[in-house]
């Protein structure tokens, strides 16, 4: 379980230094408090042991690039994209392919099993179709890939407590 959420964290530590040291609280009209796509991290399962593999998918606003990753604590891959979009409305450029898709995802509290949040994501080259969130994973310039790993670790333990 630790070797897994430290890959977890190594990819959402990725996606951080994207980032740059950017202090700007830019407004992308993706997270209106109802539709928090962006800036958070997401997972389709809490894994069951470390050959379990989960997706993850995490868009940043800031600049405004994203990742899907399928990983257990022994493999995974991933892929990274550009987007635009607002309203839960991605538009996306798979940058190894170069590949244009539009994705659509929808955030809700209802039905969201051992986590805050869940998002139903439409028309996404990959992954999962449903992914989980807590309240506090959110990915914001102040992250630092050990504040991510460390709340992703007591978020996942928690929840595998329950």
């Amino acid at each position: 379980m630790k070797k897994l959420i430290v890959v977890s964290a190594v990819v959402l530590g990725a996606v951080w230094m994207l980032r740059g040291d950017s202090d700007k609280d830019e407004d992308t009209g993706v997270n209106d408090g109802r539709n928090q796509v962006v800036n958070r991290a997401w997972i389709d399962k809490i894994p069951e042991n470390m050959r379990t593999k989960i997706d993850v998918f995490i868009a940043q606003s800031d600049p405004q690039f994203g990742a899907f990753q399928t990983t257990s604590a022994y493999e995974g891959d991933y892929s990274v994209f550009q987007w635009h979009g607002g309203g839960g409305k991605l538009n996306i450029v798979m940058l190894q392919s170069g590949k244009k898709h539009k994705m659509q995802g929808t955030v809700s509290r209802k039905n969201c099993k051992e986590f805050d949040l869940c998002m139903t994501l439409k028309g996404a080259p990959r992954g999962a179709k449903k992914y989980y969130s807590m309240e506090d994973w959110v990915i914001d310039g102040k992250a630092t890939p050990e504040r991510i790993q460390a709340f992703i670790r007591a978020k996942l333990l928690k929840a595998k407590a329950k």
